[in-house]
């Protein structure tokens, strides 16, 4: 965590800072700091949160002429600090042929803090009389995790409108599905 130094130092450069926690609304304060030295820095890192627990955190200044009124107090849930992905963009239809379909797509905005392991693509066919919520997202080629940010789905029918999202993956799971594409039709090859 890091926070700004104080407006006013009462006429002496602050010296320090001490850190204090809360957890789930006690009024009971713990110094954050394992020593009794106040920080230097306006910038410290507090561990041993538990996920899901509430804490509030406040600041005190230090300086040679005694201590600061306390911080508002900070208040926030702990999470654990590794998430599963955003959702990969919209994919992007590349190329179209009698039987297939080639796409891309661009990464998550945001990886869960850890690497992406891959993607799932998935499809559906629409038909636009019956609105495109009547069929289901179904992976393609079993669901199988596609490494790259392209991909060419095969074996489609060119009577029939599709259209494609992605699912990202990392350590921790798997993200929301991406925007669906709009939707596409197979006939003789067209690069777009």
């Amino acid at each position: 965590m890091t926070w700004q130094p104080p407006d006013h130092d009462g006429g002496s450069s602050v010296t320090g800072y001490i850190i204090e926690s809360s957890k789930d609304h006690s009024n009971t304060w713990t110094r954050v700091s394992s020593s009794n030295d106040p920080t230097t820095e306006p910038q410290a890192f507090v561990d041993s949160l538990h996920p899901g627990s509430t804490y509030a955190i406040r600041i005190t200044a230090i300086n040679s002429i005694g201590a600061s009124p306390a911080s508002e107090d900070s208040v926030f849930t702990a999470k654990d600090p590794l998430t599963v992905p955003g959702p990969p963009g919209t994919p992007t239809v590349l190329e179209i042929g009698a039987t297939f379909v080639s796409i891309s797509w661009s990464l998550p905005d945001n990886d869960g803090g850890t690497l992406i392991t891959g993607f799932t693509v998935e499809q559906r066919s629409v038909t636009k009389s019956l609105g495109d919520e009547d069929f289901p997202w179904v992976g393609v080629h079993g669901g199988e995790i596609v490494k790259g940010r392209d991909f060419v789905v095969e074996g489609l029918n060119s009577d029939v409108d599709y259209s494609f999202r992605i699912i990202a993956h990392n350590e921790i799971g798997s993200s929301e599905p991406s925007p669906a594409s709009d939707s596409v039709r197979c006939s003789k090859s067209f690069v777009y």
